[in-house]
This record gives C-alpha cells, sequence and structure tokens, in this order.
C-alpha cells in the first residue's frame, strides 16, 4: 500500500512539473484586428516593447464588465511595468486596457487544473 501511494505520487509530481514546463500556444492572429498576439503564461511574465506583462492568477469569479453588467467567468490577475510605472488588474475575455501608450486585449483566458493557465493578450501602441 505505501509501494503504491509512493508511486502515485511520484507520477503525479511528473505530470505536474512536465506540465507547468510547457509553453502557453503561439497565438493564431485574427484576421483584421491591429496589434501583436503574446500569451502570457501564469506565474511568468513577457514582454513587449517597454512593456512588461506577468500573470499572476486565473480563477473563476463574478465580475462587472465594462457596460456595468454582473458577469461569471475566468478572471486573470495581470500585473504590468511599464518604465517604472506598475499597474495591477483584473482582465477578463473581451476587456481592452490602457496602460501608457498600449491598449491591452483580453482575447483568450484559458485555465488548466494544475494552475498553468495562459492568457492571450493583443497588444497595440498608441
Amino acid at each position: 500500500m505505501k509501494k503504491t501511494l509512493i508511486v502515485f505520487m511520484a507520477m503525479f509530481i511528473l505530470v505536474f512539473m512536465v506540465s507547468s514546463c510547457t509553453p502557453a500556444p503561439t497565438p493564431t492572429p485574427t484576421p483584421n484586428l491591429e496589434g501583436e498576439l503574446i500569451s502570457v503564461r501564469e506565474g511568468t511574465v513577457s514582454t513587449f516593447g517597454d512593456l512588461r506583462i506577468g500573470g499572476g492568477w486565473i480563477r473563476k469569479s463574478d465580475y462587472v464588465d465594462d457596460n456595468g453588467e454582473k458577469r461569471h467567468g475566468l478572471i486573470a490577475g495581470l500585473a504590468m511595468e511599464l518604465r517604472g510605472e506598475e499597474k495591477n488588474v483584473n482582465g477578463y475575455e473581451g476587456q481592452s486596457l490602457q496602460f501608457g501608450e498600449y491598449v491591452i486585449h483580453v482575447e483568450e483566458i484559458n485555465d488548466s487544473f494544475i494552475g498553468s493557465g495562459y492568457v492571450v493578450l493583443r497588444i497595440e501602441e498608441r
């Protein structure tokens, strides 16, 4: 019994390590939309010009969208830094955020059962 438990735990740890080391998928460009697509995995940082975006966490939660409507769905904690200025936001799919000369569109939020979800962002420089 003890040996079975040890083997099970070792397999679980191995699966967790492999899945958390895989990169976020490369985003597929959407026709007729401006900006560059980047993906940010939980616990990592992506860079676009002077803009650095860190993916903190992804979870299901209630939120209020830009139209003032209550919703329930995936939200992502994003930490942004631009030339020493910092901004932390909770983003949801379809949301657009302004930070400095950049507009960040939250295109997709994908959650994984083991904490290695990712966010796809479309970034425009204004």
